[in-house]
């Protein structure tokens, strides 16, 4: 099973569905070793906060970074939240901060899973074994072994927030096209003088000639250009976007690249590039 399995039974079902009861002859997990130092309950409020997964092992195999990029996990003090592509999965957690490494169990439609953390200021680590209950004793991911899963994650500050928020908001109206751009060759203003976008919570839709297209769009304000994916269909195009009050500027490759293909780079125009579509727009007062 590849760790976007492991998203997804996480998110339908969540960890519950990675999670078997165990044979009537087997022995319940055997808790982390405990060490002689003192426990301390800073970690429960230190692990509070939202996080976004910056690397992910299922087995000694590394995820992509177009597979992570919009996985969130929002840690409260009692319950850890998982959201990626609007949906959300919701379990309660135990923390003990006592035990070498620190463990943590995760428990989601009444089962539960043990692991172990390690919080060290901003960066938070959480291992669990994928096919077994047992708890796993160190953070390197390995076959055929209890150590399997790692994610590696990063607390997002209050501006990456505010950033990945806002923006969803402020670009959602009706867009006026101004300027387009096809590999370098600009489209005259008769052929786009009645081109709009209308931008909702989580669709695009324009018209060009008789033909309506409705996209949906995901955007991830916190990268830088900032990105944003233009799917249709089973087909998505990786591109970025900038955003200043009313104007807007969006780049994308003419043929889509699908999630794990290039994306535009630079907010130009040029030929046999992932730089060539470049649209500008303006917002239309109401």
């Amino acid at each position: 099973m590849t760790i976007i399995s492991v998203f997804l039974l996480w998110m339908t079902g969540g960890l519950g569905l990675l999670i078997q009861d165990p044979p009537a002859n087997q022995e319940a997990p055997a808790p982390a070793d405990k060490t002689t130092v003192p426990a301390t309950r800073s970690d429960d409020s230190n692990i509070q906060g939202t996080w976004c997964v910056v690397a992910s092992k299922d087995s000694g195999r590394t995820a992509p970074p177009e597979a992570l990029r919009d996985i969130r996990f929002v840690i409260t003090k009692d319950k850890m939240t998982m959201e990626s592509g609007g949906r959300k999965q919701e379990s309660a957690y135990t923390l003990d901060p006592s035990t070498s490494p620190k463990s943590i169990d995760l428990t989601t439609n009444g089962r539960t899973k043990p692991g172990i953390y390690d919080l060290q200021g901003d960066t938070l680590r959480i291992c669990f074994s994928e096919n077994t209950d047992k708890r796993p004793t160190a953070f390197d991911s390995q076959p055929d072994s209890v150590n399997d899963v790692v994610l590696t994650m990063k607390r997002m500050t209050p501006e990456e927030l505010d950033d990945a928020k806002g923006d969803h908001a402020k670009i959602q109206g009706t867009w006026k096209v101004i300027s387009a751009e096809d590999s370098g060759r600009k489209a005259p203003d008769e052929a786009i003088k009645n081109l709009k976008w209308v931008i909702t919570k989580d669709k695009i839709t324009y018209k060009f000639g008789e033909k309506t297209t409705e996209l949906t769009y995901m955007l991830e304000a916190t990268k830088k250009p900032q990105w944003i994916d233009l799917t249709e269909g089973d087909l998505t195009t990786l591109g970025i976007y900038k955003l200043e009050g009313d104007n807007l500027k969006v780049c994308f490759p003419e043929v889509p690249q699908g999630p794990k293909g290039k994306r535009s780079t630079a907010f130009e125009s040029k030929p046999d590039s992932v730089n060539d579509i470049l649209i500008i727009l303006k917002r239309e007062k109401p």
